[in-house]
Protein backbone atom coordinates (compact mmCIF):
# COMPACT_ATOMS: atom_id res chain seq x y z
CA UNK A 1 0.00 0.00 0.00
CA UNK A 2 0.85 3.10 -0.84
CA UNK A 3 1.19 6.01 1.64
CA UNK A 4 1.73 9.77 1.17
CA UNK A 5 2.02 12.29 3.81
CA UNK A 6 0.47 15.73 2.92
CA UNK A 7 2.23 18.97 4.35
CA UNK A 8 0.92 22.08 5.76
CA UNK A 9 3.83 24.45 4.93
CA UNK A 10 4.80 25.39 8.17
CA UNK A 11 7.91 23.64 10.03
CA UNK A 12 6.35 23.23 13.34
CA UNK A 13 2.96 21.61 12.38
CA UNK A 14 5.01 19.10 9.96
CA UNK A 15 7.52 17.85 12.28
CA UNK A 16 5.69 14.93 12.59
CA UNK A 17 6.11 14.25 8.70
CA UNK A 18 9.40 14.04 9.12
CA UNK A 19 9.14 11.65 12.00
CA UNK A 20 6.72 9.50 10.28
CA UNK A 21 8.98 9.69 6.89
CA UNK A 22 11.86 8.04 9.48
CA UNK A 23 9.40 5.03 10.92
CA UNK A 24 9.18 4.70 7.04
CA UNK A 25 12.85 4.49 6.08
CA UNK A 26 13.64 2.44 9.32
CA UNK A 27 10.47 -0.13 8.46
CA UNK A 28 11.96 -3.68 8.43
CA UNK A 29 8.74 -5.55 7.04
CA UNK A 30 8.57 -3.77 3.09
CA UNK A 31 4.88 -3.94 3.14
CA UNK A 32 4.04 -0.36 2.48
CA UNK A 33 5.91 2.55 1.07
CA UNK A 34 5.38 6.45 1.25
CA UNK A 35 4.79 8.21 -2.72
CA UNK A 36 5.03 11.61 -2.89
CA UNK A 37 2.18 11.85 -5.26
CA UNK A 38 -1.30 12.19 -3.55
CA UNK A 39 -2.61 10.48 -7.84
CA UNK A 40 -0.81 7.27 -6.76
CA UNK A 41 -1.39 7.13 -3.36
CA UNK A 42 -3.88 4.34 -1.72
CA UNK A 43 -4.18 6.50 1.52
CA UNK A 44 -3.78 10.44 2.59
CA UNK A 45 -1.88 10.44 5.65
CA UNK A 46 -2.54 13.52 8.09
CA UNK A 47 -0.07 12.97 10.85
CA UNK A 48 -0.04 16.96 12.23
CA UNK A 49 -3.66 16.78 14.42
CA UNK A 50 -1.68 17.63 18.01
CA UNK A 51 0.03 20.72 16.23
CA UNK A 52 -2.65 22.16 15.50
CA UNK A 53 -4.55 24.61 17.98
CA UNK A 54 -7.93 23.68 16.70
CA UNK A 55 -9.65 20.66 17.90
CA UNK A 56 -11.72 20.23 15.26
CA UNK A 57 -9.04 20.79 12.54
CA UNK A 58 -10.34 22.55 10.30
CA UNK A 59 -7.02 23.22 8.33
CA UNK A 60 -7.15 19.96 7.86
CA UNK A 61 -10.80 19.21 7.11
CA UNK A 62 -10.63 21.67 4.82
CA UNK A 63 -7.69 21.15 2.64
CA UNK A 64 -7.59 20.67 -1.30
CA UNK A 65 -6.27 17.15 -0.86
CA UNK A 66 -9.46 16.31 1.26
CA UNK A 67 -11.56 17.60 -1.23
CA UNK A 68 -9.91 16.10 -4.12
CA UNK A 69 -9.40 12.92 -2.24
CA UNK A 70 -11.83 12.41 0.38
CA UNK A 71 -12.84 9.18 0.18
CA UNK A 72 -8.71 7.89 1.22
CA UNK A 73 -8.05 10.80 3.62
CA UNK A 74 -6.82 9.46 7.23
CA UNK A 75 -5.57 11.11 9.96
CA UNK A 76 -3.06 9.65 13.20
CA UNK A 77 -4.26 11.78 15.57
CA UNK A 78 -2.78 12.49 19.10
CA UNK A 79 -4.76 14.93 20.52
CA UNK A 80 -5.22 14.38 24.19
CA UNK A 81 -8.85 14.77 24.09
CA UNK A 82 -9.70 13.93 20.81
CA UNK A 83 -13.10 14.70 18.30
CA UNK A 84 -13.57 12.51 15.20
CA UNK A 85 -13.19 15.09 13.11
CA UNK A 86 -12.05 12.64 10.40
CA UNK A 87 -11.47 8.78 10.08
CA UNK A 88 -8.07 7.82 11.32
CA UNK A 89 -6.09 6.03 14.00
CA UNK A 90 -6.06 7.60 17.64
CA UNK A 91 -3.94 6.78 20.33
CA UNK A 92 -6.35 8.54 23.45
CA UNK A 93 -9.77 8.92 22.09
CA UNK A 94 -12.02 7.06 24.62
CA UNK A 95 -14.11 4.25 25.15
CA UNK A 96 -17.40 5.60 25.48
CA UNK A 97 -16.97 8.14 22.36
CA UNK A 98 -14.83 5.30 20.93
CA UNK A 99 -16.71 4.30 16.79
CA UNK A 100 -14.77 1.46 15.63
CA UNK A 101 -15.76 2.05 12.21
CA UNK A 102 -14.05 5.04 11.48
CA UNK A 103 -11.06 4.87 14.35
CA UNK A 104 -8.51 2.40 15.20
CA UNK A 105 -6.61 2.70 18.80
CA UNK A 106 -2.68 2.92 18.79
CA UNK A 107 -0.21 3.77 20.81
CA UNK A 108 2.53 6.12 21.02
CA UNK A 109 5.95 6.55 19.45
CA UNK A 110 8.73 5.90 21.89
CA UNK A 111 12.33 5.16 20.69
CA UNK A 112 14.11 2.66 22.95
CA UNK A 113 16.32 3.22 26.14
CA UNK A 114 18.90 0.90 25.73
CA UNK A 115 19.94 -2.22 27.32
CA UNK A 116 17.03 -3.70 29.42
CA UNK A 117 17.45 -3.65 33.39
CA UNK A 118 17.68 -7.39 34.51
CA UNK A 119 17.61 -6.94 38.28
CA UNK A 120 15.65 -3.89 39.29
CA UNK A 121 15.30 -3.03 42.75
CA UNK A 122 12.25 -0.91 43.26
CA UNK A 123 8.98 -2.90 43.23
CA UNK A 124 7.04 0.44 41.32
CA UNK A 125 7.87 3.76 40.99
CA UNK A 126 5.38 6.40 40.33
CA UNK A 127 7.26 10.02 38.89
CA UNK A 128 4.87 12.51 37.66
CA UNK A 129 2.59 15.62 37.50
CA UNK A 130 -0.47 15.90 39.22
CA UNK A 131 -2.18 16.87 36.54
CA UNK A 132 -5.72 14.61 36.74
CA UNK A 133 -7.73 13.20 39.36
CA UNK A 134 -6.66 9.95 39.47
CA UNK A 135 -3.37 10.91 39.86
CA UNK A 136 -3.61 12.74 43.26
CA UNK A 137 -4.09 9.32 45.39
CA UNK A 138 -1.24 7.65 43.43
CA UNK A 139 0.93 10.52 45.81
CA UNK A 140 0.02 9.39 48.83
CA UNK A 141 1.70 5.56 48.06
CA UNK A 142 4.61 4.62 50.36
CA UNK A 143 6.40 1.21 49.94
CA UNK A 144 10.23 0.34 50.96
CA UNK A 145 10.80 -0.85 47.75
CA UNK A 146 9.23 2.34 45.63
CA UNK A 147 10.02 5.68 44.74
CA UNK A 148 7.15 7.87 44.29
CA UNK A 149 7.76 11.26 43.41
CA UNK A 150 5.47 14.50 42.08
CA UNK A 151 7.25 16.64 39.86
CA UNK A 152 6.30 20.47 38.74
CA UNK A 153 7.21 22.59 35.44
CA UNK A 154 7.98 19.27 33.19
CA UNK A 155 6.80 18.31 30.17
CA UNK A 156 8.35 15.42 28.19
CA UNK A 157 7.74 16.97 24.77
CA UNK A 158 8.89 19.80 25.46
CA UNK A 159 12.36 20.42 25.80
CA UNK A 160 12.71 23.92 26.95
CA UNK A 161 11.28 23.00 30.62
CA UNK A 162 14.05 24.03 33.49
CA UNK A 163 16.05 21.33 33.43
CA UNK A 164 14.60 19.25 31.06
CA UNK A 165 17.97 16.86 30.15
CA UNK A 166 18.42 16.33 34.26
CA UNK A 167 15.18 15.49 34.83
CA UNK A 168 14.38 13.71 31.92
CA UNK A 169 17.56 11.33 32.80
CA UNK A 170 16.27 10.95 36.50
CA UNK A 171 13.11 9.65 35.20
CA UNK A 172 14.42 7.20 32.91
CA UNK A 173 17.29 5.86 35.52
CA UNK A 174 13.96 5.75 38.16
CA UNK A 175 12.70 3.83 35.06
CA UNK A 176 15.17 1.30 34.92
CA UNK A 177 14.82 0.04 38.27
CA UNK A 178 11.40 -0.26 38.47
CA UNK A 179 9.75 -3.72 37.78
CA UNK A 180 6.39 -2.39 37.65
CA UNK A 181 5.38 1.38 36.60
CA UNK A 182 2.08 3.05 37.40
CA UNK A 183 0.94 4.46 34.44
CA UNK A 184 -2.55 6.65 34.97
CA UNK A 185 -4.26 8.81 33.18
CA UNK A 186 -3.20 12.37 32.21
CA UNK A 187 -4.88 14.68 30.19
CA UNK A 188 -5.21 12.10 27.77
CA UNK A 189 -6.59 8.57 28.39
CA UNK A 190 -2.80 6.83 27.28
CA UNK A 191 0.61 8.07 28.10
CA UNK A 192 4.00 8.28 27.14
CA UNK A 193 4.55 6.40 30.24
CA UNK A 194 3.06 3.21 29.25
CA UNK A 195 5.02 2.42 25.92
CA UNK A 196 8.26 3.91 27.69
CA UNK A 197 7.78 0.71 30.82
CA UNK A 198 7.36 -1.82 27.43
CA UNK A 199 10.51 -0.27 26.21
CA UNK A 200 12.49 -0.53 28.86
CA UNK A 201 10.71 -4.08 29.82
CA UNK A 202 8.63 -2.63 33.20
CA UNK A 203 5.71 -4.24 33.53
CA UNK A 204 3.00 -1.27 33.11
CA UNK A 205 0.09 -0.82 35.80
CA UNK A 206 -2.75 0.84 33.51
CA UNK A 207 -4.78 3.26 35.62
CA UNK A 208 -7.16 4.64 32.86
CA UNK A 209 -10.50 3.07 32.95
CA UNK A 210 -11.99 4.51 29.66
CA UNK A 211 -8.39 3.65 27.84
CA UNK A 212 -8.26 1.25 24.64
CA UNK A 213 -5.73 -1.29 24.23
CA UNK A 214 -4.48 -1.24 20.76
CA UNK A 215 -5.65 -4.90 18.95
CA UNK A 216 -2.47 -6.97 18.21
CA UNK A 217 -0.47 -7.31 21.59
CA UNK A 218 -1.85 -10.18 24.10
CA UNK A 219 -2.04 -7.16 27.01
CA UNK A 220 -2.88 -9.51 29.50
CA UNK A 221 0.61 -11.27 29.48
CA UNK A 222 2.84 -7.84 30.41
CA UNK A 223 0.57 -5.40 31.72
CA UNK A 224 -2.22 -5.05 34.53
CA UNK A 225 -5.30 -2.67 34.54
CA UNK A 226 -6.03 -1.13 37.96
CA UNK A 227 -9.34 1.45 38.61
CA UNK A 228 -8.90 5.06 38.43
CA UNK A 229 -9.22 6.55 42.17
CA UNK A 230 -8.66 3.48 44.20
CA UNK A 231 -4.94 2.99 45.71
CA UNK A 232 -5.99 0.63 48.90
CA UNK A 233 -4.39 -2.83 47.95
CA UNK A 234 -2.23 -1.62 44.84
CA UNK A 235 1.09 -1.93 46.69
CA UNK A 236 -0.22 -5.31 48.30
CA UNK A 237 -1.17 -6.58 44.82
CA UNK A 238 2.35 -5.79 43.14
CA UNK A 239 3.84 -7.85 45.98
CA UNK A 240 2.05 -10.65 45.09
CA UNK A 241 2.51 -10.41 41.19
CA UNK A 242 6.39 -9.47 42.03
CA UNK A 243 7.61 -13.31 41.33
CA UNK A 244 5.39 -13.29 37.63
CA UNK A 245 7.55 -9.77 36.86
CA UNK A 246 10.63 -12.17 35.15
CA UNK A 247 8.38 -13.61 32.67
CA UNK A 248 5.95 -10.54 31.78
CA UNK A 249 8.86 -8.01 31.84
CA UNK A 250 10.63 -10.71 29.15
CA UNK A 251 6.65 -10.40 26.92
CA UNK A 252 6.74 -6.49 27.75
CA UNK A 253 10.13 -6.01 25.52
CA UNK A 254 8.78 -8.56 22.86
CA UNK A 255 5.52 -6.60 22.31
CA UNK A 256 6.99 -3.18 22.19
CA UNK A 257 9.69 -5.35 19.78
CA UNK A 258 7.00 -6.40 17.65
CA UNK A 259 4.58 -3.39 17.48
CA UNK A 260 5.56 -0.29 18.79
CA UNK A 261 9.52 0.13 17.76
CA UNK A 262 11.03 2.45 15.36
CA UNK A 263 11.71 -0.23 12.34
CA UNK A 264 7.85 -1.42 13.39
CA UNK A 265 5.74 1.66 13.63
CA UNK A 266 5.00 2.67 10.64
CA UNK A 267 4.03 -0.73 9.58
CA UNK A 268 1.14 -1.37 11.74
CA UNK A 269 -0.17 2.77 11.40
CA UNK A 270 -0.31 1.51 7.76
CA UNK A 271 -1.95 -1.70 8.26
CA UNK A 272 -4.69 -0.04 10.40
CA UNK A 273 -5.28 2.52 8.01
CA UNK A 274 -5.75 -0.78 5.46
CA UNK A 275 -8.05 -1.82 7.85
CA UNK A 276 -10.30 1.40 7.79
CA UNK A 277 -10.43 1.80 3.82
CA UNK A 278 -11.66 -1.58 3.81
CA UNK A 279 -14.42 -1.24 6.67
CA UNK A 280 -15.61 2.15 3.93
CA UNK A 281 -14.69 4.42 7.21
CA UNK A 282 -14.09 7.39 4.53
CA UNK A 283 -17.01 6.77 2.17
CA UNK A 284 -19.64 6.37 4.95
CA UNK A 285 -17.83 9.50 7.41
CA UNK A 286 -20.19 12.10 8.09
CA UNK A 287 -19.79 14.88 6.46
CA UNK A 288 -19.16 17.35 9.39
CA UNK A 289 -17.41 14.44 11.65
CA UNK A 290 -19.24 12.71 14.13
CA UNK A 291 -21.07 15.30 16.15
CA UNK A 292 -22.31 13.26 19.33
CA UNK A 293 -22.14 13.66 22.74
CA UNK A 294 -18.22 13.88 22.61
CA UNK A 295 -18.64 17.22 19.92
CA UNK A 296 -20.81 18.88 22.42
CA UNK A 297 -18.59 18.28 25.45
CA UNK A 298 -15.48 19.86 24.09
CA UNK A 299 -17.48 22.74 22.04
CA UNK A 300 -18.76 23.67 26.05
CA UNK A 301 -15.05 23.15 27.05
CA UNK A 302 -13.08 24.77 24.58
CA UNK A 303 -16.04 27.66 25.01
CA UNK A 304 -15.62 28.37 28.49
CA UNK A 305 -11.33 28.12 28.27
CA UNK A 306 -11.65 30.77 25.64
CA UNK A 307 -14.41 32.77 27.96
CA UNK A 308 -11.88 32.40 30.64
CA UNK A 309 -8.84 34.00 28.32
CA UNK A 310 -10.68 36.44 27.32
CA UNK A 311 -11.41 38.06 31.22
CA UNK A 312 -7.84 37.54 32.11
CA UNK A 313 -6.99 39.54 29.31
CA UNK A 314 -9.55 42.05 29.93
CA UNK A 315 -8.39 42.37 33.34
CA UNK A 316 -4.81 42.17 32.65
CA UNK A 317 -5.65 45.40 30.69
CA UNK A 318 -7.67 46.93 33.04
CA UNK A 319 -4.71 47.12 35.59
CA UNK A 320 -2.33 48.37 33.18
CA UNK A 321 -4.49 51.09 31.88
CA UNK A 322 -5.39 51.54 36.27
CA UNK A 323 -1.42 51.86 36.92
CA UNK A 324 -0.94 54.62 34.19
CA UNK A 325 -3.20 56.68 35.60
Amino acid sequence: MLIHLPRLNDEWLDLPVGQFTMHAATDRVGVHQLTDSPDDADVILFTQCHMLEDWRLRRIRDHPLRRAFGDKVLVYNEFDRPWCALPGVYVSMPQPDFVDRYQRPWGYFVPPPGAVNEAPDLLFSFVASNTTRCRRQLFTLQHPEAIVEEVHGFRVWDSTSENFQERRARFQAVLGRSRFVLCPRGNATSSLRLYESLAAGAVPVIIADDWIAPSGPEWERFSIRWPEGRVDGLPEMLEARAADWPVMSREARRAYDAYFSPDVYFHHVAALCGELLEDSATTGFPAGGVRGRRYAALTSENALARARYVRAAVNARTRRLLARR
